[in-house]
């Protein structure tokens, strides 16, 4: 089993401008996230922190570069299996969180797993996350 789980190569990200021109937010960004481990992005307002997470996680498409997740070429992926791999593997938490503000935080994560179409034991599995999430 391959120890990285996502590998980003020589990531390239360029906006086009309204007026003409460009923005060249991500330049040559490379990174290897480990399995299982707790990985931190950090960075300056602006330095394209959100532009790389969205990226990592199948919802943009850089410019150029390679990305890899277990091993499958993200980049070459049909919309259908990115949706797949983002509803199977990735687990997004927004700057500005969007709870359903009338259920509880243990049925806001069971209703995740649902959509997420798991079927393992959901009482078990809704708190082992909510563990998981206090101990970071």
């Amino acid at each position: 089993m391959e120890e990285n789980i996502i590998i980003a190569k020589d990531i390239n990200r360029i906006f086009d401008l309204a007026g003409g021109g460009s923005v060249h937010v991500l330049k040559n960004v490379s990174a290897n996230i480990r399995r299982s481990a707790l990985t931190i992005l950090k960075g300056p307002s602006g330095s394209g922190k959100t532009t790389l997470m969205n990226i990592l996680g199948a919802l943009d498409a850089p410019t150029s570069g390679e990305l890899l997740f277990d091993g499958k070429d993200v980049i070459a992926m049909y919309e259908p299996e990115k949706e797949l791999l983002r509803r199977k593997h990735f687990g997004f938490v927004f700057q500005s969180v969007s709870l359903i503000p009338m259920m509880t935080v243990y049925e806001n994560v069971e209703f995740a797993l649902r959509l997420s179409g798991y079927e393992g034991d959901f009482k078990n599995h809704v708190i082992t996350c909510l563990k998981r999430s206090e101990e970071h």
